[in-house]
């Protein structure tokens, strides 16, 4: 039909038509094309494969493949310290293989890991990485890991799991998740057995019971007490390890169900103590780290016994307070039973600590005083110091006042007061060998004595004063015409001349001692008639002068202690003149007015001074010059 159409086509073309024969033939010639249809297929293909790659590439951190079972195996309550078995699975249900297989599990961060089966290929901080190339279809991959738990009783761990994986065919990334809490259960129960309320001078006894409740022995337990620091610990049964305010126990061996009785008797000395604060912790020694399993807190209101024993110095109650070389410190020693108890056979003591500064001797010839009560004039006034000083080491002395001295003291009844004073004498610095720096000597009350309903003796501790002891400062001041090596320093007429000019030099020479210090000042004024000439030296600090005062100042910003001594000169000197006229012969001229000398002592805060009289022509101290200071 097609070439009947085509052959009437032609008849009936006319002969100027714009169709060509060539396009007719080539119309009739065409053939379908197989090209196109490959093409077509081809991409097709390719997109399927881009969609199916952005697809699982899209899912492929999720945890929503449900042909793959990964979990973990476990007891949800875990007995503190006791090993056990942890499996780890792997479940392919997939259609296709697992590639490229890796398991990572995370253990909670006080997990002691012992051993896996198979073996970890990769070890973490707190955890274990098994890598498996391929887990086959419908296969199941178990992991099994033994360790142990570690930690406080009632604490919650976490074992987090991570599943990588590729399936086979599929360029893709997979990942499986789990997360899984475990709650620590103990090995031990403790009973902690301590009075709620404490009556003051008896015995506070505290008691714990340990039991072990798990299923295996318990070895390297240890329970330890941190005690109040007001608190002295007499005893412990068994025999307990001591350092400063804490006492440990360590049990070697508690078998199953197997029981110990630790405790401990003891007792304060503080009488104003409201509470005793006390912490008790139990654990296993892992490697020499302890591991707490237990913590408890205990805090225990104590009965009052209100003794108070108040101590003075000067007058004043302060904990911080100074004196000089060679001063007397006033003290004061008070008591007063504001409770409800008579006090049977008191005694006072006063506790001095770095007593070497004390001139005992001194001490020992003067008197001490007791009041009772409001009295003004003493009831008791004494001499007796030999029988009752006592020294503890070389360094500590305990003075004691007992009812053999003080007769008062065999019953202190409720309301009862007194006081002691006595003048507390110093050394003088030269007095001493070595005096060392920022010397203090500690003084503290002390009381001890018997209830009348009590069996036991009661021990208190008072208020501590430090009486810091100020330094010494040396200031030496001298006018000079010649040098220690009789070289001559001065010019002109010596002795000096009516109508001639003579000149000279003034040293100052500082000497510290026990305290560094600051501020140093050293000032003087140069007399009418006195000429100065602006000639300074100076090995610490500046000199200046003021014209219109007439003033000479030599600054020291800071001096170490024991600055200034043979090998360390602090010096300064500066040059003046004088031209005596006809009304000074036969006089001897003044050079300068007093020197004065003042700093603060950094230790004790105070100011600290010296002075020095005027300096003259007549040259005191000069090898050479002394002597010769009348004009002439």
């Amino acid at each position: 039909m097609t070439k009947r159409y085509l052959s009437g086509l032609e008849q009936f073309r006319p002969e100027n038509s714009s169709f060509k024969t060539k396009k007719l033939d080539r119309l009739k010639s065409k053939k379908p094309s197989t090209f196109g249809f490959f093409f077509i297929l081809l991409i097709l293909v390719l997109a399927a494969s881009i969609g199916a790659f952005f697809y699982f590439n899209s899912h492929k951190t999720q945890n929503d493949n449900e042909d793959v079972k990964f979990w973990l195996d476990y007891s949800h309550e875990q007995i503190i310290g006791q090993e056990n078995t942890f499996s780890v699975f792997v479940k392919n249900e997939e259609k296709n293989d697992l590639e490229n297989v890796e398991v990572v599990l995370n253990f909670p961060e006080k997990f002691i890991f012992a051993s896996s089966a198979p073996e970890c290929n990769q070890t973490l901080v707190h955890g274990c990485v098994w890598l498996f190339p391929k887990i086959s279809k419908d296969e199941l991959k178990r992991i099994d890991l033994k360790g142990k738990l570690l930690g406080l009783a009632n604490e919650e761990g976490v074992f987090e799991g991570k599943l990588n994986f590729r399936l086979s065919g599929f360029s893709a990334d997979f990942q499986k998740k789990f997360s899984n809490s475990v709650i620590l259960k103990p090995t031990i129960s403790i009973k902690w057995e301590i009075p709620e309320t404490y009556n003051f001078s008896e015995v506070l006894t505290s008691s714990l019971l340990v039991e072990n409740i798990s299923n295996e022995n318990i070895s390297s337990l240890q329970v330890s007490i941190d005690t109040d620091p007001d608190f002295i610990v007499d005893t412990s049964r068994p025999e307990a390890q001591k350092s400063e305010n804490k006492i440990k126990w360590t049990i070697d061996n508690l078998g199953p169900n197997e029981t110990k009785l630790l405790e401990i008797d003891g007792y304060t000395k503080n009488s104003l103590l409201e509470a005793l604060n006390f912490k008790m912790e139990a654990g296993i020694l892992n490697n020499d780290q302890f591991l707490s399993q237990f913590s408890e807190d205990k805090k225990i209101l104590v009965q009052k016994f209100d003794l108070s024993i108040a101590l003075e110095a000067a007058s004043k109650a302060d904990s911080e307070q100074s004196i000089s070389w060679g001063g007397t410190m006033p003290i004061s020693l008070i008591y007063q039973n504001n409770s409800f108890k008579t006090i049977k056979d008191l005694v006072l003591q006063l506790k001095l600590t770095n007593a070497s500064y004390i001139d005992f001797i001194g001490l020992k010839k003067s008197f001490w005083q007791y009041f009772s009560e409001d009295n003004v004039s003493p009831l008791i006034q004494s001499k007796i110091w030999s029988s009752n000083i006592s020294s503890n080491s070389l360094n500590e002395y305990i003075i004691s006042w007992d009812k053999k001295i003080n007769p008062d003291f065999a019953e202190i009844v409720p309301g009862a007061s007194g006081k002691i004073s006595f003048n507390l004498p110093i050394k003088q610095l030269n007095a001493i060998i070595n005096a060392g720096s920022q010397p203090k000597i500690e003084i503290q009350s002390l009381a001890n004595g018997q209830l009348a309903d009590a069996s036991r003796l009661f021990e208190i501790e008072g208020p501590k004063i430090n009486v810091k002891i100020n330094t010494n400062i040396n200031l030496n001041a001298e006018a000079r015409y010649y040098d220690d090596e009789n070289v001559a320093i001065g010019q002109g007429s010596l002795p000096p001349q009516v109508g001639q000019e003579t000149r000279y030099w003034i040293f100052w020479q500082l000497k510290n001692t026990v305290n560094p210090v600051e501020n140093i000042s050293v000032k003087t004024k140069l007399p009418a008639g006195v000429s100065w000439l602006g000639q300074t030296r100076a090995s610490h600090g500046s000199i200046s002068y003021n014209e219109s005062t007439r003033e000479i100042s030599w600054q020291i910003p800071q001096l170490d202690a024991y600055q200034g001594g043979s090998y360390s000169f602090v010096e300064s000197s500066f040059e003046v003149s004088i031209m005596p006229d006809s009304s000074s012969s036969g006089q001897i001229l003044l050079l300068t007015d007093p020197t004065t000398m003042e700093a603060k002592d950094q230790f004790t805060g105070n100011i600290i001074q010296d002075q020095k009289p005027s300096l003259d022509t007549n040259l005191q101290g000069d090898p050479i010059g002394e002597g010769k200071g009348k004009v002439i």
